[in-house]
């Protein structure tokens, strides 16, 4: 919190981008060394047993939740107003659509549904004729492909919403959920301990072996299990006002850099409400979603927008 308060103090308007490029140092070249790998004939294997993409991450879903977390800061560029070189454009335009294709092999449908509401948000923020002509590409594209297979859209929510023939839709998660709900009733209101996810592990000692975490299938879940009432309901009350105050923020000075960290917090939020990592610790995930959420609230408290126009022309009026 204190590092994301020093930054917006010594960049000012322009502390979104620094961050967004400094969040984007590491991820970025994983995502890229691993599509390549996959695309390159005889590259190294980056799908598991299930057929799904994982990356050098080895999981589908961590893949998911970092090209999830990748993708709003990287579409920022795409939104600045300043007059940009076609071809750069085109090749940004370019990345996106790569990135987003494989987020569909990674076949999770939390991170998905993060990085569409994610797209929503840049596209009421910085809507233009440009964005509405290419959602209006897409829908049309879309249309002549169920027009042209009508089985091709039953076949996609088969595989995106239901994910395994003959389950209901949240099939996969109501296990866990009930799982996870049977060890919460156990001490509801304080928890069995943050990091803890069993009774064995309260009685944790250096010589004692300890079970193997359980899948809570929800962030909520987790928080809960671990700190219980009385810790989970000013964290999801705080986060709420985040994302709240963050996207009224957004709207008001359209930067597309803030957008874009906006971005990785709601698409992280909505995957966190069907996978458990929030508050995991040594989770990836978990630490770019903090580092993004004390940021948005340093720079919520230093500046107060007045006019609707970008901070980094806010930036050069004042010099």
């Amino acid at each position: 919190s204190g590092a994301a308060h020093h930054l917006a103090a010594v960049y000012g308007p322009a502390a979104p981008r620094r961050l967004a490029v400094g969040l984007l140092a590491f991820p970025l070249p994983l995502v890229v060394f691993s599509v390549v790998s996959y695309s390159l004939p005889g590259g190294m294997r980056m799908t598991g047993q299930d057929g799904r993409f994982i990356g050098y991450f080895l999981n589908a879903n961590g893949c998911a939740a970092v090209l999830a977390m990748v993708a709003p800061l990287a579409a920022a560029p795409l939104f600045r107003r300043l007059r940009q070189p076609a071809r750069g454009r085109l090749f940004l335009a370019g990345g996106m659509a790569v990135l987003f294709y494989f987020l569909l092999l990674a076949t999770s449908r939390s991170s998905l549904l993060g990085v569409l509401a994610a797209v929503v948000v840049y596209s009421l923020v910085h809507a233009d004729r440009k964005i509405a002509a290419a959602v209006l590409v897409v829908v049309v594209l879309i249309s002549a492909r169920i027009l042209s297979e009508p089985s091709w859209l039953p076949s996609l929510a088969e595989r995106y919403l239901y994910k395994y023939k003959g389950t209901t839709l949240l099939q996969s998660r109501i296990e866990p959920w009930k799982l996870a709900r049977a060890r919460f009733v156990k001490s509801p209101w304080m928890g069995l301990g943050f990091g803890v996810t069993s009774e064995a592990e309260t009685g944790w000692t250096f010589g004692a072996r300890t079970e193997r975490s359980f899948e809570t299938g929800s962030s909520v879940w987790s928080a809960l299990v671990q700190v219980g009432i009385l810790g989970s309901v000013p964290l999801f009350l705080a986060l709420l006002g985040i994302l709240l105050q963050a996207g009224r923020f957004a709207w008001k000075v359209k930067d597309p850099w803030f957008t874009g960290v906006y971005g990785l917090v709601l698409a992280l939020s909505i995957s966190a409400l069907f996978e458990g990592w929030l508050i995991t610790p040594g989770s990836f995930a978990t630490s770019y979603f903090w580092v993004a959420c004390f940021f948005l609230n340093a720079l919520m408290c230093r500046f107060q927008p007045t006019r609707r126009f970008p901070l980094e022309h806010s930036a050069s009026a004042r010099q």
